[in-house]
């Protein structure tokens, strides 16, 4: 078979197959008119850096951990987790609360931890599962003890500040009590 033969060959099977798919037909049955739902919102909601008053979210803080570490930071969370480690347990971890945004569909979380308090903290006594708190620290992607090390960020909390004593003797009492305080701190760090 030559090449113009076979040029032929496909020509007229193109003027068929175009020929064949021109030609008007109808349609065989009735039309079946479909009644389908509206079309879903795929579009993930956005949940915002910060609040209103200025407080940061868990989205916040994880997306610019990188320019806020070593900073004070104010965050508002739900609290999802508590980890505790009682004294004389063989610990897995630290003492830490996990916080999420308010979201259901909510993905990143904070860590945070209570240097003042070491290893064995009861934050059990101070967040609830489920609790939407406000919580003030530094960011960091080191824990006090440097066993925990997260990029996401480490929020340490603030130390408690020291009582405003009066003057005088109605003050001895508080001055004693904040003494007591310093020095159980003194030699907790030794």
């Amino acid at each position: 078979m030559s090449i113009q033969s076979m040029l032929r060959s496909f020509a007229c099977v193109g003027v068929v197959v175009l020929l064949a798919g021109c030609s008007k037909q109808e349609s065989a049955g009735p039309v079946v008119e479909l009644n389908l739902p509206p079309k879903p919102d795929l579009h993930a909601k956005q949940i915002p850096e910060k609040y209103d008053d200025g407080t940061l979210t868990v989205t916040g803080v994880v997306k610019n951990a990188a320019q806020l570490n070593n900073n004070q930071v104010k965050v508002r969370g739900k609290v999802v987790k508590i980890e505790t480690c009682a004294v004389g347990e063989v610990c897995t971890g630290e003492a830490a609360v996990t916080l999420t945004d308010d979201d259901p569909k909510s993905t990143r979380t904070l860590a945070v931890m209570d240097p003042s308090e070491g290893l064995y903290h009861d934050l059990a006594k101070e967040f609830q599962v489920g609790a939407l708190v406000t919580v003030e620290g530094k960011l960091s992607t080191w824990s006090p003890t440097g066993r925990t090390i997260n990029m996401d960020g480490i929020l340490l909390l603030d130390k408690p500040k020291a009582p405003e004593c009066a003057e005088g003797p109605e003050g001895d009492e508080c001055r004693k009590a904040a003494e007591a305080a310093k020095t159980a701190e003194a030699a907790k760090s030794k």
